[in-house]
């Protein structure tokens, strides 16, 4: 899945300016997205499907 987020043009070069400059912004940022979206799937995900079905799909994963 791709997801798209849209940056503050003033804020990511403020960002930029106080980064070191080896720093890779657009990894930096990705690195930080795909964290924060992982954490709020999994929020989800615990909130959503029942906990029967999620240590089903445990223990499949587990069996393989």
């Amino acid at each position: 899945m791709k997801i798209e987020i849209s940056i503050d043009k003033v804020k990511l070069e403020a960002l930029k300016c106080y980064l070191p400059e080896e720093t890779n912004v657009s990894e930096l940022l990705q690195a930080v997205a795909e964290s924060a979206t992982s954490k709020e799937l999994d929020k989800l995900y615990v909130r959503h499907v029942p906990k029967a079905v999620r240590e089903f799909l445990t223990k499949k994963e587990e069996s393989k």
